[in-house]
């Protein structure tokens, strides 16, 4: 997580707003966007989000962060949401580099 303050954190929703709003969608269309990323909350927990109502967890903003910077990257907004998380090693990485190996060198196991 990044050193977020209370403060920034309990007023981060507004953001996420604020981003919804400029990328021209409903709760109902960001919500379909977010599901489709792998979100899990229901369109009403991400109401109550938006409204301040309750708290989400970063893996679950980050999902959200995603879906509403790919919309607004689609509408060539300069603004992104930042994430809360980092990527520190991609689950698929050692599969991935095994793949390479085996391109690269055909009788490598």
């Amino acid at each position: 997580m990044t050193g977020e303050t209370s403060d920034e954190a309990a007023s981060r929703h507004q953001l996420f707003d604020a981003a919804r709003h400029d990328a021209g969608w409903t709760v109902q269309q960001l919500w379909l966007q977010y599901m489709a990323l792998g979100g899990t909350l229901a369109v009403f927990d991400l109401e109550a989000y938006l409204a301040g109502l309750m708290p989400l967890p970063a893996a679950e903003q980050d999902v959200l962060a995603c879906a509403l910077n790919e919309r607004l990257a689609d509408l060539n907004e300069p603004v992104r949401l930042p994430y809360l998380t980092a990527l520190t090693e991609w689950p698929g990485e050692q599969a991935l580099d095994l793949q390479l190996r085996r391109t690269a060198d055909p009788t490598a196991d």
